[in-house]
C-alpha cells in the first residue's frame, strides 16, 4: 500500500452537478483541499479523501467541458456535419490551447457539460492525441467513430485493430492520452443546464 498526497485547487467546473456536491455543505472543494490518494498495487484502487476523511465525490466524467472549434479543425468539423464545439474533460484544456503551433480549438471560449448529457451522449468522431506531441501538428490525432462520450474522453472504450488499442492503451498507462468528442449539432445555443 503506497500513499500519496496531492493538492487539489479550485474546483473549475462553475455549475457543479449534485454528484459533485461536497459532504461538508459546499458545492466546491475548499482552494487548497489536500487529498489522500491511496493506491493499492498495481493501481488497481484509488481513493480521494476529504478533510474529515470522507470519500470525495468524483468519478473519471468529472469536469467535461465543450470547447470552441476554430480554423481549420471548425472547417472539418461543419463538413462532417458536426457541432461547432468539441468536448473534452477540463484537465485537457492545457494541451489544446491555441499556441504558435496550432490554433484549432478556444479554450477561452468553453462551457460546462451536465453528466446527463455526458452519459447520453455519444462521440460521432472520438479524436485522441499522444501528449508528447503537438495536438494537429505533431500528432494529427486517431480517429475512431460511435464510441460513448466518457468512455471516449478516459480512453476507456473498445478499439477492433490491435495496433490502435495497444498504443491507445499505452497513452493511456503513461498518462499521455488527451482526447475529443465531436457530436452532432453542439453548440452552446442547444446546451441543456
Amino acid at each position: 500500500l503506497v500513499r500519496a498526497e496531492t493538492q487539489v485547487g479550485p474546483h473549475a467546473c462553475s455549475t457543479p452537478s449534485p454528484a459533485r456536491a461536497m459532504p461538508h455543505g459546499g458545492s466546491a472543494p475548499p482552494r487548497a483541499l489536500r487529498v489522500a490518494v491511496l493506491h493499492l498495487a498495481g493501481g488497481a484502487l484509488s481513493a480521494a479523501l476529504l478533510p474529515d476523511g470522507s470519500p470525495a465525490a468524483s468519478s473519471a466524467d468529472d469536469c467535461v467541458v465543450a470547447c470552441a472549434a476554430v480554423d481549420d479543425f471548425l472547417d472539418h468539423l461543419q463538413k462532417n456535419n458536426l457541432g461547432t464545439h468539441v468536448w473534452m474533460r477540463l484537465d485537457s484544456e492545457a494541451y489544446f490551447k491555441p499556441s504558435v503551433y496550432q490554433i484549432n480549438i478556444d479554450t477561452a471560449r468553453c462551457i460546462d457539460i451536465t453528466d446527463a448529457n455526458l452519459h447520453s451522449a455519444t462521440c460521432t468522431e472520438c479524436i485522441w492525441f499522444d501528449t508528447a506531441k503537438v495536438p494537429f501538428g505533431g500528432d494529427s490525432g486517431t480517429s475512431e467513430r460511435g464510441i460513448q462520450a466518457g468512455l471516449c474522453l478516459n480512453g476507456s472504450h473498445q478499439v477492433e485493430d490491435m495496433e490502435t488499442w495497444m498504443r491507445r492503451d499505452r497513452l493511456v498507462h503513461e498518462e499521455r492520452y488527451k482526447a475529443l468528442c465531436a457530436v452532432p449539432d453542439f453548440s452552446d445555443s442547444n446546451l441543456a443546464v
